[in-house]
């Protein structure tokens, strides 16, 4: 099993995409806020039912005592997979498990969608999709404001079309 956890935004719900496309029903995604992430987290990891599943988090950094846990676990030989974009993260490249990458080389913003799609491109784990690519290119510029500098509307609209549906729980 696959297991995914990440924020309840537009980005989180991209990364939740990408992991359902890869893995399929597979995938068990938990969308997160910080409120919650941390006691999810370490209920998972200190389930033994859990030890030879893979574990990704997306969008989200785990507390202190939750990353020594996943280091644990990682060091033990477990599954754990760490990527975010968010500047309060970067320490977690200091971990073999854990990938934090604020803007590409080109100068761009990252996002944790883009992130995690460039990740399962890097590992075969997905082929590439212009679709998909269009798809994920629109989240990252809602989710790093570029979408206001571009005035691309669209971007704005798939926001709030995520926004309406995860209102009505669909």
């Amino acid at each position: 099993m696959i297991k995914l956890f990440t924020d309840i935004d537009l980005d989180g719900l991209g990364c939740g995409i990408i992991a359902k496309l890869a893995f399929g029903e597979n995938a068990d995604v938990v969308y997160c806020s910080y409120r919650i992430l941390n006691q999810r987290v370490e209920a998972f990891i200190e389930n033994p039912d859990h030890d030879h599943d893979e574990m990704y988090i997306t969008d989200l950094a785990v507390n202190e005592s939750v990353e020594k846990k996943l280091d644990k676990r990682f060091r033990v030989g477990r599954h754990v997979r760490m990527l975010d974009h968010h500047v309060t993260a970067l320490h977690f490249n200091e971990y073999n498990w854990g990938m934090v990458k604020t803007e590409y080389d080109s100068g761009k913003k990252t996002c944790a969608t883009s992130l995690f799609y460039d990740y399962f491109i890097e590992h075969q784990l997905l082929e590439r999709s212009k679709g998909l690519e269009e798809f994920i290119d629109l989240v990252r510029q809602y989710d790093t404001w570029e979408w206001q500098a571009n005035n691309n509307v669209t971007a704005k609209r798939l926001n709030d079309l995520f926004y309406i549906l995860s209102r009505e729980e669909i």
